[in-house]
């Protein structure tokens, strides 16, 4: 800072044209152009609602296989979430190779279930279960 620029403390009042912004390990400075004057912020966080985030529902592969003859494929998957007792399942297939990263450009959607397996898609499907 030069000898004509003020560094004030506490409450200055609004920026009428802010030119800079600096950060320090506990202080954001905002230097006001018109007003010639540099204003310390104190860095502050805030957080609003539950500081306990709702943790993500997770489905678990447990075993994949097609059956002998037909284009039908098995899956057996468990749901869980560790704060709800019911989740909402979906189902889709992508085409890659076996080490590949899967891109939405890839996807299948199911939309064929057999024996009942539609009752295990959708809302409403429990957690911690094993489901076929």
């Amino acid at each position: 800072m030069d000898n004509n620029t003020n560094y004030l403390s506490g409450n200055a009042g609004p920026f009428i044209t802010p030119l800079a912004v600096a950060l320090d390990d506990s202080f954001l400075y905002v230097a006001d152009y018109d007003g010639d004057f540099v204003q310390p912020l104190r860095q502050l966080y805030r957080t609003l609602g539950s500081l306990q985030p709702n943790p993500i529902p997770a489905a678990d592969i447990q075993s994949v296989s097609q059956r002998n003859g037909a284009a039908v494929m098995d899956v057996d998957y468990l749901a869980t979430d560790a704060n709800d007792s019911n989740v909402t399942v979906y189902a889709a297939g992508f085409v890659v190779g076996t080490n590949a990263a899967p891109s939405l450009n890839d996807m299948i959607p199911m939309r064929t279930f057999i024996e009942a397996t539609a009752t295990n898609i959708g809302p409403g499907i429990s957690t911690g279960g094993h489901i076929v």
